[in-house]
């Protein structure tokens, strides 16, 4: 049978939670299930949360993205992606994707590149391009982007 737990002691779990790093409300709900949370108790707990300002999705999309974009150099697409997959709503991810500085982002794309370009042994000028072409899709870049820089 199902143990319960009550309301009181998972929402302090939560809290320490949400203490430790900025938690989305995706994440917050799937470690509610993974504490075995009823529903009822996962979206009042998500609620109270949200009221405290201990999460907000908006805030959580900005630092996702600036993140992404600096610590890990992931282009746009990549980006959008994974926040879509934690159910961040669009409008969050269209603010929060316009403080990317485009100045940055195709300086970023160039150095990304550059650097993969001297690690790449290739027979063909067409081999080059199309590995590096490869390389910053899979970085999240947009075709356009990189058909321009390449």
């Amino acid at each position: 049978m199902k143990q319960t737990i009550s309301l009181e002691k998972l929402l302090n779990k939560a809290r320490k939670y949400c203490y430790r790093s900025e938690k989305c409300s995706f994440d917050v709900l799937n470690i509610l299930f993974r504490w075995r949370a009823t529903s009822a108790q996962s979206e009042k707990i998500v609620q109270l949360l949200i009221d405290e300002n201990l999460v907000n999705d908006l805030r959580y999309a900005k630092l996702y993205v600036m993140g992404k974009f600096k610590l890990n150099k992931w282009g746009r697409l990549k980006i959008i992606h994974y926040l879509k997959n934690k159910k961040i709503k669009d409008t969050y991810i269209s603010q929060s994707i316009a403080q990317i500085n485009e100045e940055e982002y195709l300086q970023l794309l160039r150095e990304i590149l550059d650097k993969k370009r001297v690690t790449l042994q290739c027979n063909s000028e067409y081999e080059l391009k199309s590995k590096l072409f490869q390389f910053a899709f899979s970085k999240g870049f947009e075709k356009n982007i990189i058909m321009q820089k390449l």
